[in-house]
């Protein structure tokens, strides 16, 4: 809008032209014009076209979404990661769609995968204390314990009451030898439970001997 006004103004205080001088001028305002214009259509196609990927992203998240819902089977996970990579595709740099995928992959007992999605994750966002318990898992699942100790303690120093987290530097812990900081851990978790289901559930599975 500004470059249609620019090319279409006269200067204030100039007198108008004689006819002749007006008719040679008229070329290079309209071409003015025309390059406004073309701006000004590509500019309305890039934002279409930036849309119309973010809404498809969108779509296969929500359809991604669903299949995990539907169960909680590996097979229900594996259903959700086509999907999900169908979102990637449309929004690489899209967190929810790279932590969804870590979730998914780790799920489906494909613990590489995992882990690469949730270190996709963290370079997008390296203070999320979802994508550190998402790479401690998967580094859990892959057998590095040492990996899944770092990666479960960065989640609990961004947020320090994190059920997950614990859970997971709990059994990371128990496979290193590390007795009294399982214990830690599992006291915390066990402390958490008073007042919230999921650590209430995941302290329980620790009891069991989850491993």
């Amino acid at each position: 809008a500004l470059g249609l006004r620019a090319a279409g103004e006269t200067p204030a205080g100039d007198a108008p032209d004689a006819i002749g001088s007006s008719r040679a001028r008229a070329r290079p305002a309209g071409g003015r014009r025309v390059a406004a214009w073309l701006v000004a259509l590509l500019a309305v196609a890039a934002a279409g076209w930036w849309s119309a990927r973010r809404i498809a992203a969108s779509y296969f998240l929500a359809r991604a979404d669903a299949a995990l819902r539907a169960g909680d089977t590996p097979q229900d996970a594996a259903r959700a990661l086509p999907l999900l990579a169908r979102a990637a595709s449309e929004q690489p740099g899209d967190f929810r769609v790279a932590l969804r995928t870590a979730y998914a992959a780790g799920r489906a007992g494909l613990a590489p995968e995992s882990a690469l999605a949730a270190e996709r994750a963290l370079a997008i966002e390296p203070d999320s204390a979802n994508a550190w318990e998402a790479l401690a898992l998967a580094r859990l699942a892959t057998g590095d314990a040492p990996a899944a100790d770092v990666a479960a303690t960065r989640a609990l120093a961004i947020l320090r009451d994190y059920p997950g987290a614990l859970y997971t530097r709990a059994l990371a812990a128990t496979r290193l030898g590390d007795g009294p900081d399982a214990a830690l851990a599992r006291e915390r978790l066990t402390a958490l439970g008073a007042n919230n289901p999921e650590a209430k559930r995941l302290a329980a599975l620790l009891t069991a001997g989850a491993r």
